[in-house]
């Protein structure tokens, strides 16, 4: 009788282990994706400098709204905005780099 309970126990071990077999799986799965993760490398927020930063509004025949130059005084950029006020819109006319148009054009100078 003793060797039929162990038979017994031993084929309800195989039963389970059969029917979480899936679930086994999905478990190990999911431990070692979360393991990549934590090894994986950081990333690290950029540290961006202060700046200043300057608007001055104007219009211009021709066009359809408002005008607005941003003069960003610590990297030397300028960008050109126009602001459409029927559609409600703000669209990018043009960026300058006044750093690099400064030295350009010191040495055309004669």
């Amino acid at each position: 009788m003793p060797e039929k309970w162990g038979c017994e126990n031993h084929m309800n071990k195989k039963n389970i282990l059969k029917k979480y077999n899936g679930l086994i799986f999905i478990n190990i799965t999911l431990a070692a994706l979360l393991l990549i993760f934590y090894l994986s490398p950081n990333a690290k927020a950029q540290l961006l400098q202060r700046t200043n930063v300057t608007g001055v509004t104007g219009s211009a025949n021709g066009a359809n709204g408002e005008l607005l130059y941003l003069i960003n005084t610590t990297n030397g950029e300028l960008v050109s905005l126009s602001f459409d006020i029927n559609k409600n819109d703000l669209r990018v006319i043009g960026f300058r780099n006044l750093i690099q148009d400064g030295q350009s054009q010191q040495g055309n100078n004669r």
